[in-house]
């Protein structure tokens, strides 16, 4: 509802450029953060659209709105970098007064557990207070699910979000101090590095004659990091609790994830693909074998890797212990789980008796026929396997 609002990376173009200097004109980094940008990218922009500013002589009041996420420390030093080069433009410059406003990250909002989305908020606000935003805008926090099914969000989810702001203000008194942040090594020298990479990055932009002139370009660039967010949690080198760990399987919802091609900076969140897996194979009559031949108590950190890595799929992980009297183990996917120095007995044993797809826990042992699960391996390649597909 601001009044008059200028939106350049929106429209991605110099366009709608007020004469009147009562306007107030609105600098979006939400847009670029949402589609998978980098803190750097993101800065990166602002400086380009406060040069906009800067060599049209607009000196207009700013709104600065960005997005912060779940990573505490560096949202901090994103905002207070934003407060600085603000800061630096107006003085140098003489460019309008600003304020920041801060709103949770969309990217990061998952369909399945969303109630982890009110923890995740919780980490954003706090950042957004100790960041030194102006305005703080909140989302319930099943806000993605129902965009998607077009329903209203739900009024527990808009009453949680209102009282995670009001407990944080009014309980943690995170508002009482102008800049907590001030006179921590680790936070200074973290935005000093943001600042100077993104400056960096700046300068080669304008030596292409201006990112803002280059917009397609740096789509791509955005592109590409968020291709590898996305890898980075397909390997199971980042966890987002209910996505590629610890599932709640009676969670069963109907979605469409169908994002608009057209658009240069399309909402991509990082959990979709599991999102879309799992949808899929909720669809379908999955049985899961868990195999254990040994001892329990030497095999519980496999037992309990195996279980999680293949219940994001929805479907409940069977264990069951290996007996010799046992004729048959039918199921869609079997996984044997023993030590790497004994898997060569059990395989021999087992060679006849497991009826469906095979899985070796672990990487140091592999027989013909057996796909090998470990830590580092591409998730969502061996359980779109597991289901059937290619």
């Amino acid at each position: 509802s601001w009044p008059d609002v200028f939106h350049i990376i929106i429209a991605g173009k110099q366009q709608n450029l007020f004469e009147d200097k009562k306007s107030t004109l609105l600098l979006d980094l939400s847009k670029i953060h949402n589609a998978g940008a980098s803190i750097v990218q993101e800065l990166c922009l602002l400086q380009s659209l406060l040069n906009f500013c800067r060599v049209n002589q607009l000196t207009n009041k700013l709104i600065i709105k960005a997005s912060v996420d779940s990573l505490f420390f560096s949202n901090i030093a994103k905002l207070r970098a934003i407060r600085h080069l603000c800061e630096v433009f107006k003085e140098r410059f003489s460019l309008g007064d600003f304020e920041v406003i801060s709103e949770p990250s969309l990217r990061e909002m998952t369909i399945y557990d969303p109630w982890m989305n009110m923890l995740r908020q919780t980490s954003n606000l706090a950042s957004a207070f100790i960041g030194g935003a102006d305005i703080l805008s909140v989302h319930a926090h099943d806000l993605i699910y129902k965009n998607l099914t077009h329903a209203k969000v739900s009024a527990l989810g808009v009453r949680q979000s209102r009282n995670q702001f009001h407990v944080l203000k009014e309980e943690s008194f995170l508002s009482r101090v102008k800049d907590p942040a001030k006179g921590s090594y680790a936070l200074e020298s973290l935005t000093r590095e943001l600042i100077e990479k993104s400056f960096d990055l700046f300068k080669n932009w304008e030596a292409q004659k201006g990112l803002l002139k280059n917009l397609e370009t740096f789509s791509r660039d955005v592109k590409e990091v968020s291709i590898k967010r996305r890898e980075y949690l397909a390997t199971n080198k980042v966890s987002i609790a209910g996505v590629n760990s610890f599932s709640h399987l009676d969670e069963k919802f109907e979605f469409n994830l169908n994002s608009d091609k057209e658009d240069l900076f399309p909402l991509r969140r990082t959990s979709e693909e599991f999102e879309l897996l799992r949808e899929k194979a909720q669809q379908q009559k999955i049985k899961n074998i868990l195999l254990v031949c040994g001892e329990e108590s030497k095999l519980s950190g496999r037992i309990m890797f195996c279980t999680n890595y293949f219940e994001v799929l929805g479907h409940q992980v069977d264990i069951l212990f290996y007996k010799d009297d046992v004729k048959k183990y039918v199921a869609d996917n079997v996984i044997v789980c023993a030590l790497d120095e004994e898997y060569q007995n059990y395989i021999e044993k087992l060679s006849s008796k497991i009826h469906g797809k095979k899985y070796i826990a672990g990487k140091k042992f592999s027989q013909k026929d057996y796909t090998n699960v470990y830590a580092g391996q591409n998730i969502l390649k061996i359980l779109s396997l597991a289901m059937g597909e290619h």
